[in-house]
């Protein structure tokens, strides 16, 4: 439970600072690139199989030397794996217990999904889109060269631990803030 109200927590914060960081970002042009084949799912209320709407965007990314550019710095940095990462989290957090009110079924299902070449497909693309919005060509040449040398590198190597690290103290102040508020409620008379 304590887990739980961690990371609904730490979502909810590292939603608020993106929400934050993408309004204070001036507009950019918006490419038109060809629609991709988005899966049809079925949005019928009354339906008891009804799917839910996919909701980001799934339209292929320029194929151009930006995109390539930027797809060589993900290799670099080892991004392009994110949709493994995310399942390897998922299933750490099942294998925790944090999230027992679901069958392992869906966690093994979950995992598998995030792991499809289909996920780390729009992973990618939506990468590469942000990229896009918010470096040039250049910009992102400088990058790779910048992650190529002796310090760009110990950053690289050093990114999952400090993410760890984050991870760890982002959950110790999501776990204080969702206990903070549950007892605030309680002692409200909210919540028992």
């Amino acid at each position: 439970m304590i887990r739980l109200i961690s990371a609904a927590c730490l979502l909810v914060l590292l939603f608020i600072s993106s929400q934050t960081v993408a309004q204070n970002q001036p507009a950019k042009k918006k490419d038109n690139p060809k629609k991709e084949e988005a899966p049809r799912l079925v949005k019928d209320e009354d339906a008891e199989d009804a799917m839910p709407q996919i909701d980001f965007d799934t339209t292929l990314v320029p194929q151009d030397e930006l995109t390539a550019a930027i797809i060589e710095l993900l290799k670099l940095t080892g991004a392009m794996e994110l949709g493994k990462q995310m399942g390897r989290n998922i299933a750490e957090m099942a294998k925790s217990g944090a999230a027992n009110q679901l069958p392992q079924e869906f966690y093994d299902r979950l995992l598998k999904e995030c792991e499809s070449e289909q996920t780390n497909k729009w992973m990618v693309n939506s990468l590469v889109r942000i990229y896009r919005q918010n470096f040039t060509t250049e910009e992102v040449k400088t990058i790779t060269a910048f992650y190529l040398t002796p310090i760009g590198k110990k950053a690289i190597s050093l990114l999952p631990v400090i993410m760890q690290q984050s991870m760890k103290e982002g959950e110790q102040i999501g776990r204080y803030l969702g206990m903070k508020v549950y007892y605030d409620l309680v002692r409200e008379g909210k919540m028992k």
